[in-house]
């Protein structure tokens, strides 16, 4: 299985050489959990798109701290490449920015919360499952940073996981296409140091807040297995 990992921001030069990049943490889930895909890492910030998409049989968009409905050129051109990747039945798994930009690429919608920021541990209900989903849960627990969410899924897409501040938490279209607004690649420790970093940006009660379960017990190990048997099986499953 050949997957392209469109690296949509950088960590804090602080930050990086403890925790690595965005790609870094996701590569390094999926291998921790078994997963035995090649990898290419394609700078999107500095306006690198794959040309071959035959190259790939699928792509992987990361989280970024910016937002999908800027007038940014590269953030125009990987929508227009979604859209293309989606066309040639190519599978796209997006995380925080990354299901973002796919729902707002193919038909969606994406606002910034009245919320507020969305941040630290969220536990989501699983209202429907797919094959790919062992173990079976009937919730998820994932770490989370986010202003922006999506607010309409694109037509035919199917609602996987949803709370009350995030409604739309992970979508599925079709069978090669599954956003997800959590972090399962994120450790706490990185999602600690990020919100000290952030402090000014998110507000210190906020962060307080974020910190009292940030180190409970969550879900990303279980998320990152469903990942493997979504990208292992090519997408191919149907929700009941």
């Amino acid at each position: 299985m050949r997957l392209g990992i469109l690296k949509v921001d950088t960590v804090s030069p602080l930050l990086a050489p403890q925790f690595g990049e965005y790609s870094d943490m996701i590569i390094g889930a999926l291998q921790r959990h078994g997963a035995n895909f090649c990898y290419s890492v394609i700078d999107v910030e500095r306006e690198v798109l794959p040309h071959d998409l035959d190259a790939f049989d699928g792509f992987i968009i990361t989280g970024s701290k910016r937002s999908v409905y800027e007038e940014v050129d590269w953030i125009k051109a990987l929508k227009a490449f979604v859209i293309e990747a989606h066309a040639c039945d190519k599978i796209l798994l997006g995380i925080c920015f990354g299901h973002q930009v796919l729902a707002s690429a193919l038909g969606g919608r994406v606002e910034k919360s009245d919320k507020g920021w969305g941040l630290g541990l969220a536990t989501f209900r699983i209202v429907h499952r797919a094959a790919w989903q062992k173990p079976a849960l009937e919730s998820v627990s994932l770490l989370m940073s986010h202003q922006d969410q999506v607010v309409a899924l694109p037509t035919g897409a199917k609602l996987i996981a949803t709370n009350d501040f995030c409604p739309i938490a992970c979508f599925q279209l079709g069978e090669k296409v599954l956003g997800i607004q959590g972090h399962p690649e994120f450790d706490a420790d990185y999602l600690y140091a990020l919100m000290g970093s952030r402090l000014e940006s998110i507000g210190e009660q906020r962060v307080s807040e974020a910190k009292v379960k940030l180190f409970d017990v969550n879900d990303s190990s279980t998320v990152a297995r469903w990942i493997i048997r979504f990208i292992g099986s090519s997408g191919a499953t149907r929700l009941f």
